[in-house]
């Protein structure tokens, strides 16, 4: 439980550097594109599937920003839920299948047909190994890289930095988002 504490401790410090970093910048005439502004607002809704070799995950999430630039940086919150399983699809082998119920800080960056997103925060793992961390709160991270407007390409990433509880994939999405 302590190096969980200081691996959410970590996390909210990264956020706080970053926040100061991009709120105070240095060059006056890029201050009006890089100035992070405090707009809550909804950000993205989508549901994704994805693969890879031993990791099969279905999910689905809600972002809200609250801090936005100009140029597409936001910083919000993500609800999400992750369905897992490893060893083979939809089976119950090396613990699997798993669920996770999200609750995260999140940085983006939208482009035109990119985006990008890494996020960090708690996360309620649901198991049906009854000896493998069962129904527990963990430290949870991950990354999104996403292309594509609507439908697209999403390469994805997860971990709760411990035995069975991540998942790396590349797969599709199908979603909604205000930058569109």
């Amino acid at each position: 439980m302590k190096n969980e504490s200081y691996i959410i401790l970590r996390v909210i410090l990264i956020f706080i550097l970053i926040t100061n970093y991009n709120l105070f910048s240095l060059e006056e005439q890029d201050s009006t594109v890089n100035k992070l502004e405090f707009i809550p607002s909804f950000h993205s809704i989508q549901i994704e599937g994805n693969i890879f070799i031993i990791s099969y995950e279905f999910g689905g999430n809600i972002d809200f920003d609250l801090f936005r630039s100009k140029n597409n940086i936001c910083i919000g919150s993500r609800f999400s839920v992750e369905h897992y399983s490893l060893g083979d699809f939809g089976g119950s082998k090396l613990g699997s299948p798993f669920t996770n119920y999200n609750l995260f800080l999140r940085l983006s960056t939208n482009h035109i047909y990119f985006s990008t997103d890494v996020y960090g925060g708690i996360s309620y793992y649901v198991t049906s190994a009854s000896n493998y961390y069962p129904n527990d709160y963990l430290p949870r991270i991950g990354f999104e890289i996403k292309y594509g407007n609507i439908i697209g390409i999403i390469l994805r990433g997860s971990t709760s930095f411990k035995d069975r509880t991540g998942f790396f994939g590349i797969g599709i999405y199908l979603g909604y988002d205000h930058f569109l």
